[in-house]
């Protein structure tokens, strides 16, 4: 089982709750047009109104305990998708 302060996986319709942020897996959208997949997401910090997001692999987002990283995306455009996500700092 993997360390959630270091990584974890978001699966479609599903929500991680933590102490460090809450994230939701909305879609998972299939690479096009010479454009990377993405992970459609909400985030939200503790306290604090969620926003959905639109992050392309490889690309960003923050929550309490750091910076994360989407690094897989498995299943774009399947309903049974689930997406990676790394702390890189």
């Amino acid at each position: 089982m993997p360390d959630i302060s270091r990584e974890f996986i978001i699966r479609g319709g599903r929500m991680l709750n933590t102490s460090f942020g809450s994230v939701g897996g909305m879609a998972a959208i299939p690479a096009k047009d010479g454009e990377p997949a993405k992970a459609k997401l909400s985030i939200s910090l503790p306290g604090s109104e969620s926003e959905i997001k639109k992050i392309p692999l490889g690309g960003t987002f923050t929550l309490a305990n750091g910076t994360w990283t989407v690094a897989e995306i498995t299943g774009a455009g399947t309903n049974h998708w689930y997406v990676l996500v790394r702390r890189v700092d």
